[in-house]
C-alpha cells in the first residue's frame, strides 16, 4: 500500500468557519454505525440530564431532596456537587478560518444558577432504569427568572389581529349592519387578548345528518397565512330547523396551523348572547376557540358543544 503523509491543516481547510468533510457518514448510511446504548451490561445504571427551556434565564431547582428519595434514584448532581472538578476545557480548533486564535471559554459541567442557552445542562440524574431516571428529572421543580423578553411589543402585536382588523373580518360574514358584532369582539378581546387566527365559514343551516351540524371556511393565520379547513359538531343545543349559516371564530394560541385538525371539546368559559349573536369556548390543550353564530336558532345559554375539524369534508362526525 502507498502510504503519503496527510498534508497538515491550512487556514482553508480547518478552523471554525471551515468545512472539513466527515468521516462518520459512510458506516451510519450502510447500517454500520455502532452506539454506546448497544453494548449495555446487566445492572447498568442509566442517566438523564435535566436541561433549560430558555435561552438565558437564572434558575433555582426547590426540590432536590425530594427527587433524590424517589424511587430507583442513586445520584442527583447539581453544579454545587461538581465544584472541586473544576470546568470543561475546551478542546475545540481554537483557530479562525483565517488562521488567527478564536477566543473560547471552559465550559462548566452543570449551569451554575443561570441557563445560557436552550437545553443548557441543570442537573444529572441517575437511576436503575431510564424510565425512574426521565420520571425524576422531570419531577425537578425549576424556577426560572430574569428571562429577556422574547419581542418587542410591535413584533409581538404583529403575530396578533387586531380589533379593527377582527370587526371589519366578522362584519364581512354577519354583514355591517349586524347588531352588537362589534361590542362582542370588543368585549371578548378585552377578556380573552389579541388572536392569532380566525376562521370565516358556514355552516350547514338546519342540516341534522346524523345529529351534527357541518361547516367549511378558511383559516386566516397571522404567520402561516390562508388555508380551507371543514369541520362538523353536534346539533345539541340548536332548536329544529334553525339556520346559523354564518359562522366567525376566533382562533387563540395556534401556533402551528396543522395542529387544529382535532377533536375540540366544549371549553370552559361563559357564553355570551349580545344583539342576536352567540359566542361559545372549545378548547384543546393551550388552543382556544371561540365559534360566534346569529343567536337565531340557538337555545340560550346553550355552549353547541365540540367542533373536530379535518382538511376535507368528513359526513361521519366521529
Amino acid at each position: 500500500m502507498n502510504m503519503q503523509a496527510p498534508k497538515p491543516f491550512g487556514p482553508t481547510s480547518a478552523g471554525v468557519g471551515a468545512s472539513p468533510k466527515r468521516k462518520e457518514d459512510d458506516a451510519l448510511l450502510r447500517g454500520k454505525g455502532h452506539f454506546t446504548a448497544d453494548d449495555i451490561p446487566a445492572g447498568a445504571l442509566r442517566m438523564v440530564v435535566a436541561r433549560s427551556a430558555f435561552a438565558s434565564a437564572d434558575f433555582t431547582i426547590d426540590n432536590l431532596d425530594d427527587v433524590k428519595v424517589m424511587d430507583g434514584v442513586q445520584l442527583l448532581l447539581t453544579a454545587a456537587d461538581l465544584t472541586e472538578y473544576g470546568d470543561l476545557p475546551c478542546e475545540a480548533l481554537r483557530k479562525q478560518k483565517d488562521g488567527s486564535e478564536m477566543n473560547a471559554a471552559d465550559i462548566p459541567l452543570l449551569a451554575k444558577g443561570r441557563a445560557c442557552h436552550v437545553g443548557d445542562a441543570l442537573a444529572i440524574v441517575i437511576a436503575d432504569t431510564e424510565q425512574q431516571a426521565a420520571d425524576a428529572a422531570e419531577a425537578l421543580d425549576v424556577t426560572y427568572s430574569n428571562v429577556p423578553v422574547a419581542a418587542e411589543t410591535a413584533t409581538a402585536a404583529s403575530n396578533t389581529y387586531a380589533e379593527d382588523d377582527l370587526i371589519g373580518a366578522a362584519e364581512g360574514v354577519f354583514g355591517k349592519g349586524a347588531k352588537g358584532i362589534a361590542k362582542m369582539i370588543e368585549g371578548l378581546l378585552a377578556k380573552e387578548g389579541q388572536p392569532n387566527g380566525y376562521i370565516v365559514g358556514r355552516e350547514a343551516g338546519g342540516a341534522f345528518i346524523f345529529g351534527a351540524r357541518y361547516g367549511s371556511g378558511t383559516l386566516h393565520h397571522k404567520v402561516e397565512g390562508e388555508r380551507k379547513v371543514y369541520w362538523n359538531g353536534p346539533s345539541v343545543g340548536f332548536a329544529a330547523g334553525a339556520n346559523a349559516a354564518n359562522t366567525f371564530v376566533l382562533v387563540y394560541n395556534l401556533w402551528d396551523s396543522e395542529d387544529l385538525f382535532k377533536r375540540y371539546p366544549a371549553g370552559e368559559g361563559q357564553a355570551y348572547l349580545v344583539g342576536g349573536l352567540h359566542a361559545s369556548y372549545v378548547r384543546r390543550g393551550d388552543v382556544v376557540l371561540i365559534p360566534i353564530r346569529m343567536g337565531t336558532g340557538l337555545r340560550l345559554g346553550v355552549n353547541a358543544g365540540y367542533m373536530k375539524f379535518s382538511k376535507k369534508q368528513r359526513w361521519l362526525p366521529f
